[in-house]
């Protein structure tokens, strides 16, 4: 699972503490968003391309519009991971 994290490296211990870091990519909503005929929408399309000879599906964003804040799915993330590894690695990638 990939995401964000911060290596917090102690001398004088024999161990390395990962944490992991979140913010809002877009802190408020932006009704004007889109993604079809976009920069979005090339470039997705161009990871798709990349990605294909490994044999990886890269499935576009299906809408017109694109999420129009970030802030809900953070709140989200935040909520499961104060109950616990197991919850929030349950739903990370579903946000």
């Amino acid at each position: 699972m990939s995401r964000p994290v911060r290596v917090v490296a102690y001398s004088d211990y024999l161990s390395v503490r990962i944490e992991s870091r979140a913010f809002p990519l877009r802190p408020v909503p932006d009704p004007s968003a889109r993604f079809k005929g976009t920069y979005r929408e090339e470039g997705w399309r161009r990871c798709a391309q990349m990605s294909a000879a490994d044999g990886i599906r890269f499935t576009p964003w299906p809408h017109e519009g694109f999420a129009a804040w970030s802030l809900p799915a953070l709140e989200g993330a935040k909520c499961a991971a104060k109950q616990g590894d197991e919850l929030f690695g349950k739903v990370h990638l579903d946000l």
